[in-house]
């Protein structure tokens, strides 16, 4: 088993309080500069796309870079003494997603990233019209909390990857919660579960408006029924 995570540009800071299991290989990919400490092997992050999207690709295409079972965590968090041994467990399974603590509707993921302004509303509107194409339906969307993901190197993990990292490289900022229940709806259902981390608590060191091209959106009634007709479910069923 591998565990592996990705911090660039600064983003993330590697938590002191990680658990390292003697038995595991633990390898993190990194840009720039950061402090390298803990039971790791660091590798240089070549990739030349901008810094939104460059740790995305090994958290998604997981498949191109191992192939024995691996867990990806984001790597502002920490790993609890018993994650070695919940995630053997949980590896016998495919693929493994966490239930997000707040279950959003799809409309409200959409509505969450206008709002913060990860995105424009024509962003958004495309991404949208783009999932309307392929029949995606909301009530199928369960949101998940992509911090920590569960895999085998498998056809089908193979090909949900690549639907996961396709959607979100080609459309816009922070989508990802979006573009893996795409793959799930196109390719496989992952099997869910509880949160294993405590998602509270991170060593984050960059805020948003450091990281990514942040937009002003204000007109939130037109966009809540753009984004409503485009997928064709209702704003009563949002929850707003």
């Amino acid at each position: 088993m591998i565990i592996y995570s990705c911090i660039t540009n600064g983003y993330d800071k590697i938590p002191d309080g990680h658990y390292y299991d003697p038995d595991v290989k633990y390898v993190m990919y990194y840009d720039g500069e950061i402090e390298k400490k803990g039971k790791w092997e660091f590798i240089k992050c070549e990739r030349e796309e901008p810094n939104w999207i460059k740790s995305y690709y090994p958290r998604c295409m997981s498949h191109t870079l191992f192939e024995e079972p691996h867990v990806w965590i984001d790597g502002c968090y920490t790993m609890p003494s018993d994650f070695v041994e919940t995630s053997k467990e949980l590896l016998q399974h495919e693929l493994v997603l966490q239930n997000h603590p707040q279950q959003r509707t799809i409309v409200q993921e959409f509505f969450k990233l206008y709002k913060v302004g990860f995105a424009t509303d024509l962003d958004l509107y495309e991404l949208a019209e783009d999932m309307a194409a392929i029949g995606f339906k909301p009530s199928s969307h369960k949101q998940s909390l992509n911090c920590v993901i569960w895999r085998q190197n498998t056809q089908r993990v193979r090909e949900w990857n690549e639907v996961y990292w396709n959607w979100y490289k080609n459309h816009c900022q922070r989508i990802d919660q979006i573009t893996s229940s795409i793959a799930e709806q196109i390719v496989m259902k992952a099997h869910r579960v509880p949160m294993k981390i405590d998602w509270t608590n991170s060593t984050r060191q960059k805020t948003y408006e450091q990281t990514y091209t942040m937009y002003e959106n204000h007109d939130d009634d037109n966009f809540i029924n753009k984004i409503c007709s485009i997928l064709k479910t209702k704003p009563s069923l949002m929850g707003l």
